[in-house]
């Protein structure tokens, strides 16, 4: 889902995202681009809280004995994901045999990755392996080198989500759940719907259209907005617990930020089991990190 705008579940916050300038034009440098002046980062700098570096070996320490490490993202930022194959290989270097659950997989897709987890698929074929262009308005190309890197590391890669085309028609209630087959492709017990206002969202309706084609139905109104994070946050945290058991081993858990901060969304449904959890945001930059978003920030400037 859309991370450049975030859904939340405690507070609404908005971080807004501005572009980088040159620090050495001050008179037309804005204050986003000062504070990360200031403190000398470079794009992909993983951080505290509090702004203090950290390394990616110190990243992997951290995320030791979690279970569940959520790393959230813009489906269409090159430095995001440029940072989530540095943290699958500083994760993988420290012999965390992690997992890779992916957002942008619906569950109806998981045969294809098993095949890519037996090395009968290349990373390079996922695309039409899961039938990509169908499902997302999002360049595949995005995500093929932290592909390649789990090929390398033999990491398996898992589907999280609820195939967008059900997603959308169950949340504006134009499909049952009772009528989906597989029943396996949407959680078991499903939330219930929300009444009167959503206060999840500072997405308006319509903000899915920019990541799925156009034949692809989506929610119109905020209250059905507001269902479909429930829905797919419910699904997305019953899969990385499956996969959690399955492998013994840690989950990385790829999705929108809108999914990930302030302890909402899949964060708020993994707890429930009482699982570790170390979540990790991307920060453009523009004020100081509220501490309450994430555990771990990495910074990277508005596109």
């Amino acid at each position: 889902m859309s991370a450049s705008i975030l859904a939340l579940v405690a507070a609404a916050l908005l971080l807004q995202a501005a572009p980088m300038a040159s620090p050495q034009h001050s008179e037309q440098t804005k204050p986003v681009d000062l504070v990360a002046a200031k403190v000398g980062l470079s794009p992909g700098a993983l951080l505290e809280r509090d702004l203090v570096a950290l390394t990616d070996e110190a990243f992997a320490e951290r995320a030791r004995d979690a279970q569940f490490i959520l790393i959230g993202e813009d489906h269409r930022d090159e430095c995001d994901h440029a940072v989530q194959v540095r943290l699958l290989d500083a994760l993988a270097k420290a012999g965390l045999h992690p997992v890779l659950g992916m957002e942008m997989v619906g569950a109806d897709q998981q045969a294809a990755l098993d095949l890519f987890n037996a090395r009968r698929i290349a990373a390079a074929r996922l695309d039409d392996a899961l039938t990509w262009d169908q499902n997302w308005n999002v360049d595949f190309r995005q995500y093929l080198p932290l592909l390649e890197r789990a090929e390398a590391w033999q990491v398996p890669v898992v589907a999280l989500n609820i195939p967008p085309y059900l997603s959308f028609l169950v949340a504006e209630g134009r499909l049952k759940s009772e009528t989906i087959h597989p029943r396996w492709l949407l959680p078991p017990a499903l939330p219930p719907v929300p009444q009167g206002d959503v206060p999840m969202l500072e997405e308006e309706p319509g903000i899915e259209d920019q990541f799925v084609p156009p034949f692809v139905p989506v929610v119109r109104s905020a209250k059905d907005v507001g269902y479909l994070h429930l829905l797919q946050d419910s699904q997305m945290a019953l899969s990385a617990r499956q996969a959690a058991s399955k492998y013994s081993s840690p989950v990385i858990v790829l999705a929108g930020v809108s999914h990930v901060a302030y302890g909402g969304g899949i964060s708020n449904h993994l707890r429930q089991s009482a699982s570790a959890i170390l979540s990790v945001l991307p920060w453009r930059g523009e004020t100081a990190p509220d501490a309450t978003s994430a555990d771990l920030f990495f910074y990277c400037p508005a596109q």
